[in-house]
């Protein structure tokens, strides 16, 4: 049936994930929608490069200007993140969590990200189970995230129900300069609006509108500088939803296996 019932995003639409975390069974995919030109959206980097992220959105701003709300998140998402010290105190899943500009962008005021989650299995073999490309703007003082998933012949395409291995975009910038709006597939009613509060920011999906077959799945998350915390529900058949909260914090020193 389902591998995972639970996906986070996002930008589990975090993608927040992400956000539009849920998934559906191959050959059940979500509405298709515009996201105009991907190859022409993200600025160029990778997820090791991020840096410290207050020192990130302090440079992003003009000399004597306060970072907006989305300079200030886009430093908070982008890096790699892992559940470690979650999963050391007995949570089940052991997942890293991988974003990353997508080259290309030439509008600054929207931003396009790669997020990729991959589960390392008890085998130690890692699974790059979740890829979506995210696109960030300002709505008044808000920001509000799209999610789009990768068309099933696109080679940063994942099956959530499958075994993968791992993909590892943020290692791939000529495949992700080379997105197209071709390539991505949107997550109707999975949008996330992140609301700043001091120095982190809530995330919340709409009830009811990011749909799976029988059900919807909702996305809450607080984002700040070192980490996410993201909770996702799954209300199905009209009983109590099921859910899990990931613990994703920065790690500085990663890179892939082999690198």
């Amino acid at each position: 049936m389902w591998k995972r019932a639970i996906l986070w995003c996002a930008w589990s639409a975090l993608a927040l994930c992400g956000c539009g975390s849920s998934e559906e069974p191959e050959g059940q995919g979500g509405s298709s929608g515009s996201a105009g030109n991907a190859g022409s959206a993200g600025a160029a980097g990778t997820a090791a490069d991020a840096g410290p992220a207050l020192d990130a959105a302090n440079e992003a701003a003009a000399p004597d200007a306060a970072p907006d709300a989305r300079q200030v998140l886009e430093a908070y998402l982008l890096g790699d993140f892992d559940n470690a010290a979650q999963f050391d105190a007995g949570f089940g899943k052991l997942v890293e969590r991988h974003v990353c500009l997508v080259p290309g962008r030439d509008d600054p005021s929207v931003l396009w990200l790669y997020a990729e989650h991959v589960e390392v299995l008890s085998s130690g073999e890692r699974d790059s189970y979740f890829t979506r490309v995210n696109e960030l703007r300002m709505v008044g003082d808000t920001v509000v995230s799209r999610a789009y998933k990768f068309a099933t012949d696109h080679p940063l395409y994942s099956n959530a129900y499958a075994f993968n291995g791992p993909i590892d975009g943020c290692t791939q910038p000529a495949v992700l300069e080379a997105i197209t709006e071709g390539d991505l597939v949107y997550r109707d009613g999975c949008d996330v609006t992140f609301v700043q509060d001091g120095e982190l920011f809530h995330a919340t999906s709409q009830e009811g509108t990011c749909t799976f077959p029988g059900g919807y799945i909702t996305t809450t998350a607080e984002v700040f500088a070192d980490g996410m915390d993201v909770k996702d529900e799954a209300y199905q058949g009209g009983g109590a939803p099921v859910g899990e909260t990931f613990e994703f914090r920065r790690v500085l020193d990663w890179a892939p296996p082999g690198a």
